[in-house]
């Protein structure tokens, strides 16, 4: 079988490129005005309570390490400890999850929803005897299990911080239950 080559096929070729380009150009140059239309404007009063709400955080962190350093000083080790506890958490959980959170929602056009210190840890929590820590452990883990199943129902609905949020709660369980358990379990040596 032989095949007919067309006299004109290599113009046609280099018009049917032309336009193929021509329309590619286009549809790119419509995609970039477009999401230039949709994209996300920074609002200077939410970035600025981000700022505010970072620098609390870390603000309440160094006012537990110095309560942390009063408390050894004085013999008061579970006291020092819930200190440190809540000093380190404060600052590498707390500060760096504000800026999750109110990173996303400035990026999706939401409003702040963290409000004053909704991620201060606070030493008052935790527990007096190892049973009452396997106890809050559990309540914790209750708390993780639900905020995991709401996060495709917020970003189904286009709730994208509250879905920051709620997948942000299992790191913090994670981190917070060894902590629990020896402050509860110290306590209930007698510490």
């Amino acid at each position: 079988m032989k095949l007919a080559l067309r006299p004109h096929a290599p113009m046609r070729s280099r018009a049917g490129r032309l336009i193929g380009v021509a329309a590619a150009a286009g549809a790119f140059g419509a995609a970039a005005m477009m999401s230039a239309a949709t994209a996300p404007t920074a609002r200077a009063d939410d970035l600025a309570a981000i700022e505010a709400d970072i620098s609390g955080e870390l603000a309440y962190g160094q006012t537990a390490f110095s309560t942390a350093m009063t408390d050894f000083g004085s013999n008061n080790d579970i006291g020092g400890l819930e200190a440190l506890f809540n000093g380190v958490d404060d600052d590498t959980i707390g500060g760096p999850d504000i800026a999750t959170i109110g990173g996303v929602e400035e990026l999706t056009n939401e409003p702040f929803s963290l409000t004053g210190a909704e991620l201060d840890f606070n030493g008052d929590i935790y527990p007096t005897s190892f049973s009452g820590a396997v106890t809050e452990v559990e309540l914790l883990f209750s708390e993780a299990e639900s905020a995991v199943s709401d996060v495709p129902t917020a970003l189904s609905s286009g709730d994208y911080g509250v879905a920051a949020l709620d997948s942000l709660i299992v790191p913090l369980v994670l981190d917070v239950i060894p902590q629990y358990l020896l402050i509860g379990g110290l306590e209930s040596l007698g510490f």
